[in-house]
This record gives C-alpha cells, structure tokens and sequence, in this order.
C-alpha cells in the first residue's frame, strides 16, 4: 500500500483512512491488472513503458512479473528518496527516481531531460519514439488536490 497521507497536513486521504480502519485478519479485495477505464496488461509481445509514482509500484511489479520475458518493461517511478534502493529491486528495468517537491517533476524531468500530468508525458513520449496516440494507455489513479477520480 501507499500512504499520500504521511507527512502531509491535514486530514488523510481516502485510502488511508481506509487503511487505518483496517484490523489484523479484516479480508480485502486485491484487484487484477485491468481497471474499470479499459485499462489492460497487452498480452501481445513488445516493449511497455511505464511511468508513475509510489502508488504504481504495486500494479508496475505485477506487469512485470506477468510479463515475464515476453517484453521489456522500461520507464521511470517517482518515490520518496529513502525508498528509492527497495523499489529499484523491485521493478527491474524501471529507472527509479527521487520525487521533489512537486507530484510528477521527477517522472516529467526524466522524459524530458525538461507539470504533474499525463497529458505533457504523453505527448512527450509520443514525440520521442514516434508513437500514434492509440498505442499509449493510461490510467490515472489521482490527482492532487481531489478526491477520486
């Protein structure tokens, strides 16, 4: 689990305050690689780039796993700076970076060698490798400052 809440002033987050509503041998529902916005693991052979912050890690390692050696995962993921050395065993292939300050700075900087959205990322990615827009996916899970999405 990620908790946005630690640290931060103010009440928890949703998520934490689900967390911290939890007791030892309370059952959970874990969810799979897909998501109500039609957002699904390709089981088509190729390279998967991903991009995200602590609270992808779960969902990154799962991909990767499933994937196996049918293709290379790459990309980058923004975590606290104490976290960076666990995550990195955690996500093979995936170049783990400090987060600043500012949601999304670290992710963006490492893109572009240059906001907190997916919409610059995409279109950056887009320009570097010469991508059409239909064969990126994304899956937004926050957005600072709301709640759900």
């Amino acid at each position: 689990f990620h908790r946005h809440s630690v640290g931060v002033q103010g009440p928890p987050s949703p998520g934490d305050a689900w967390l911290d509503g939890l007791a030892i041998g309370d059952r959970v529902s874990a969810m799979g690689l897909e998501s109500t916005r039609s957002f699904r693991a390709r089981e088509v052979p190729g390279p998967v780039l991903v991009c995200g912050d602590g609270t992808t890690v779960g969902l990154w390692n799962s991909l990767i796993r499933w994937l196996g050696d049918r293709a290379r995962v790459c990309g980058v993921v923004e975590v606290p700076a104490p976290d960076v050395p666990v995550v990195q065993a955690l996500l093979p292939g995936v170049e783990v970076v400090a987060q600043t300050e500012q949601p999304g700075e670290s992710v963006l900087s490492w893109l572009a060698d240059a906001g907190q959205t997916i919409q610059p990322a995409r279109d950056l990615v887009r320009a570097r490798y010469d991508l059409h827009r239909s064969v990126i996916y994304t899956q937004p899970y926050w957005a600072t400052g709301k709640v759900g999405l």
